[in-house]
């Protein structure tokens, strides 16, 4: 007995403990996979990835709509800035245009004096 208790006892010293299987790890699913499925057929892993790419996306767009609103004030201000340039414009081309007309009807009427004979 002493034997069997002996050969039992060089089994289980020779006998590495079994070592705990490990988990196969489960292959991550694409994104656009993970947004079909619902939260709960999700892992912990998943949810953290969708999460976290989620977020880089709403950062994206928010960087892409402050970029377009600072572009679309940009054009807005150049554009009232031309208006204004324009307008101006328009008034002292304006101005000198009734300046070339009374100067002009001032020498039609001298004219019409001298031929008729208004002036001496």
């Amino acid at each position: 007995m002493s034997e069997k208790l002996n050969k039992e006892a060089a089994k289980e010293i020779t006998e590495a403990p079994a070592k705990k299987q490990r988990k196969p790890r489960e292959k991550m699913r694409q994104f656009e996979e993970l947004m079909a499925l619902p939260e709960k057929k999700l892992t912990d892993a998943e949810k953290n990835f969708l999460i976290k790419k989620l977020k880089e996306e709403v950062n994206l767009k928010t960087n892409q709509y402050n970029a377009c609103h600072e572009v679309i004030d940009s054009s807005f201000n150049q554009n009232r800035q031309l208006e204004e340039d324009y307008k101006s414009m328009e008034a002292f081309y304006q101005e000198k245009l009734k300046y070339i007309n009374n100067q002009l009807n001032s020498f039609h009427a001298a004219l019409n004096m001298a031929i008729k004979g208004g002036v001496q």
